[in-house]
């Protein structure tokens, strides 16, 4: 489970950029080349973990763990 994490330069927004993995589905060509995307996400199949960089969208530093 996730802990809560804060902008270690004070910020108060509490939102991050963080990394997911997401499932899409491609339209391809005849051998697999991508060409576009026609699901922007259809599953997610990894969230943002407390082992990932969590970064402040306001200021951009490194999200530290709440204690």
């Amino acid at each position: 489970m996730n802990k809560k994490h804060k902008c270690p330069e004070g910020c108060t927004k509490n939102e991050f950029l963080a990394t997911a993995h997401v499932t899409q589905e491609w339209l391809v060509d005849d051998v697999g080349n991508f060409i576009k995307a026609i699901d922007n996400c259809m599953e997610v199949t990894h969230r943002p973990s407390d082992e990932d960089i969590w970064s402040c969208s306001e200021c951009g530093a490194v999200a530290i763990l709440a204690e």
